[in-house]
């Protein structure tokens, strides 16, 4: 899964500094680098077919 974010600011984002470090949502190594203004999420997923 994955989850794109867009926005007009990269310094601030509802009073919280940014980046803002995601580990504490379970989503370490990630971090907010802009305001999250727009939100879309997306899901890949990957298919192993054998050959014969």
């Amino acid at each position: 899964m994955c989850l794109f974010a867009s926005g007009f600011m990269n310094t601030q984002w509802n009073g919280i500094p940014l980046p803002f470090d995601l580990a504490a949502l379970g989503l370490p190594g990630c971090s907010l680098r802009v305001a999250a203004d727009v939100l879309a999420a997306c899901y890949a997923a990957s298919l192993q077919f054998e050959r014969p």
